[in-house]
């Protein structure tokens, strides 16, 4: 599933950012968090079940 803030990033880009954030620290990993907009933060598409 995708957000708002990773829905324009290749899958190669992911995985650079889901490896490099295993190695952070808790201070760095804490900062890295509070870098992100709440705003952008929801999921990007459709919530919820659809009737079809």
């Amino acid at each position: 599933m995708s957000s708002e803030q990773t829905k324009n990033l290749k899958p190669d880009e992911l995985t650079k950012i889901r490896e490099h954030v295993k190695t952070m620290n808790d201070e760095m990993l804490i900062k890295f968090r509070n870098g992100f907009q709440p705003d952008t933060m929801g999921f990007d598409g459709e919530e919820g079940l659809v009737d079809e």
